[in-house]
């Protein structure tokens, strides 16, 4: 005898109208679930309190408009001063801190104040000075050489001092010398009659230095210290110089 194949079960997955009746309930609850998930969503939201604002009644205010008041006319009355018997002085007393800075009084120079006079000479002259309008001339009345060390001539017009004559002449100016300025503009001109070959040191200048012209005085300083003051109407001025 021949073996036959065993005849393979019939199960129900193996139906395909049961497959399709499985299927067909699973699309049912699928569809269902959907429906019914908006309907929960829209339960469990909040519903919104809705707050009724109640208007507060205004007040009516009364405005009670009065008359001006009027003005009473007083007529004055003479008041009688008090005698010095009727007033009594009350002192007032300052607190002021133990020490006062007094503050010093300015003073102002009169317009009409004269003009400081020039200084007097102590002790005899030695110095005679010569000038015109282009030029300046010392002499040395002295028995002695002198020194014009630290010795300057000064105006509004101009300013020269002694050691622009050079190193060894103005610092030793022999008895009877004589030291010259004279405006270099000019040509040359005739000492005066007392320097007459007696120039010890000459010097041509410009307009800085020529302090004696356009001005009514010039002052002879020594160490910064005014020693004489010359007026140049003079056209001479005697000095002493140590």
């Amino acid at each position: 005898m021949s073996e036959q194949p065993p005849v393979p079960p019939n199960t129900a997955l193996s139906n395909p109208q049961v497959i399709a009746a499985i299927i067909g309930g699973i699309v049912t609850v699928v569809v269902a679930i959907v429906g019914i998930v908006p309907a929960i969503i829209n339960s469990q939201r909040a519903t919104p309190v809705v707050v009724t604002a109640t208007p507060v009644p205004l007040t009516t205010v009364a405005v009670v408009l009065l008359p001006p008041p009027t003005a009473t006319l007083v007529a004055p009355s003479a008041t009688v001063p008090p005698t010095s018997a009727q007033v009594e002085l009350t002192p007032i007393v300052y607190s002021s801190p133990t020490t006062e800075a007094v503050q010093p009084t300015p003073i102002f120079p009169s317009a009409t104040a004269t003009p400081a006079a020039p200084p007097v000479q102590t002790g005899p002259t030695n110095v005679l000075l010569m000038y015109d309008d282009v030029s300046f001339t010392m002499l040395n009345q002295d028995t002695r050489t002198l020194s014009f060390e630290g010795v300057a001539f000064r105006s509004s017009a101009g300013e020269w001092e002694a050691r622009r004559w050079g190193p060894s002449i103005y610092n030793s100016l022999k008895a009877g010398m004589c030291l010259r300025l004279r405006d270099a503009s000019v040509g040359q001109r005739q000492p005066p009659a007392p320097c007459v070959n007696k120039i010890y040191g000459l010097q041509e200048v410009g307009t800085p230095a020529i302090f004696w012209r356009n001005v009514e005085r010039f002052d002879v300083v020594r160490n910064g210290q005014v020693i004489a003051t010359c007026a140049v109407a003079d056209q001479q001025c005697a000095i002493a110089v140590p």
